[in-house]
C-alpha cells in the first residue's frame, strides 16, 4: 500500500495529512479534531462567513463539525477534549 499525503509546518505545529486507497463504502461520519480555546466563538463566525455547521450528536463538551471544499468532515472542539 502506498501512501501519499501533504505536510504542514506552522511555526512548530506540524500536521500530516495523508490519503488511503479508495474504499467502496463511504464513510461520511470519518473526521479529524481540532481544540479552539473559543467554540462559540470560532462557530459564530464561520455562520457568519456562510459555513454550514453541524452540530452532532449532544456530547459533555463543547463542539460543533464543518466540511472542507473537499468534503472532509472537521471537528471542531474545547481543548484538551478525550475520546473514548
Amino acid at each position: 500500500m502506498v501512501l501519499n499525503g501533504l505536510w504542514f509546518d506552522a511555526g512548530g505545529l506540524t500536521l500530516h495529512i495523508s490519503v488511503e486507497e479508495p474504499r467502496l463504502e463511504t464513510d461520511r461520519q470519518q473526521h479529524f479534531g481540532l481544540g479552539c480555546g473559543n467554540v462559540e466563538g470560532l462557530k459564530a463566525r464561520l455562520k457568519s462567513a456562510g459555513m454550514e455547521i453541524e452540530d452532532g450528536p449532544p456530547i459533555p463538551w463543547k463542539r460543533f463539525f464543518i466540511r472542507d471544499p473537499f468534503g472532509n468532515r472537521i471537528e471542531i472542539h474545547a481543548p484538551g477534549v478525550q475520546h473514548t
